[in-house]
């Protein structure tokens, strides 16, 4: 989750519900959040954490492949 000048972080989520918070925690009207999906291989992950229930990783932004970018809302 992101706002459009942030796109390509090196921090990712596999929780979609994490992903929207992140989107719409700076932007609570919805404007320009946005929940990028994107794949990578297994192998090009740096770490996993299960943290706070986050289920983040860390993978350098060139090895995601964006594959859909969804509008983020508070729906």
């Amino acid at each position: 989750g992101c706002d459009k000048r942030n796109e390509r972080g090196l921090s990712w989520t596999l929780n979609s519900t994490v992903a929207k918070w992140f989107a719409l925690r700076l932007k609570p009207s919805g404007e320009s959040a946005q929940v990028l999906v994107g794949t990578c291989k297994k192998s090009d992950i740096y770490a996993y954490f299960e943290e706070r229930g986050e289920e983040e990783i860390i993978v350098e932004p060139s090895k995601v492949q964006i594959i859909r970018v969804d509008k983020a809302t508070k729906e």
